[in-house]
């Protein structure tokens, strides 16, 4: 898909949607993709280390990332693990899904 072809009201419809979700969810992943730059998840990355508190987010980027040095390099300093396997990546999350799950249904209070 080309962004630039959408007009500007499209655009900005899909930037705040992305705001809207990156700043209400639980858990974020981001996937750094082989051979890809990714502007746009590196933004999103910088913006979540720094208003989730490190909480809830993981990340995979591949070693054939293009820019993984700027990953790493910022991660460590937030102390966030970065898996370099999608398929390993996609297992902690979906373990993360499910402890959040479990998380909720015991701090549900039932209503007498």
């Amino acid at each position: 898909d080309n962004w630039s072809d959408l007009g500007d009201n499209e655009l900005i419809k899909q930037i705040r949607w992305e705001q809207f979700y990156l700043n209400s969810v639980d858990l974020v992943f981001f996937y750094f993709a082989p051979n890809t730059v990714s502007p746009i998840t590196l933004l999103e990355l910088g913006q979540s280390i720094t208003t989730r508190h490190n909480q809830n987010i993981i990340v995979v980027c591949s070693d054939k990332y293009t820019r993984k040095m700027n990953v790493y390099e910022t991660l460590k300093s937030y102390d966030i693990t970065i898996y370099n396997n999608l398929t390993l990546g996609i297992d902690i999350l979906k373990r993360r899904i499910d402890e959040i799950k479990q998380d909720r249904k015991k701090n549900r209070v039932g209503i007498l």
